[in-house]
């Protein structure tokens, strides 16, 4: 945090590493270390779901952008 004082930053580099550790300490009973591959899987994994979801916010909001992205993707969402 102290390199990022002042400067606008992607909160996300800093809180999935956090949540992915909480994850772990309840599903595993134990802290996973930064460089582990177990952590970084799940970090990776945390960040394809925030997209996944950030992306799927808009369609609840904007329906009808639904059939145009269905027709791009060729029925991605059927």
């Amino acid at each position: 945090m102290s390199d990022h004082v002042g400067k606008p930053t992607k909160l996300s580099y800093l809180l999935v590493p956090s949540m992915s550790n909480n994850i772990a300490s309840l599903v595993f009973g134990k802290r996973l270390k930064y460089d582990d591959s177990e952590r970084q899987n799940l970090d990776r994994l945390l960040k394809e779901a925030g997209t996944l979801a950030g992306s799927l916010t808009w369609l609840a909001f904007f329906p009808w952008i639904k059939k145009i992205v269905d027709y791009f993707n060729n029925g991605l969402f059927e």
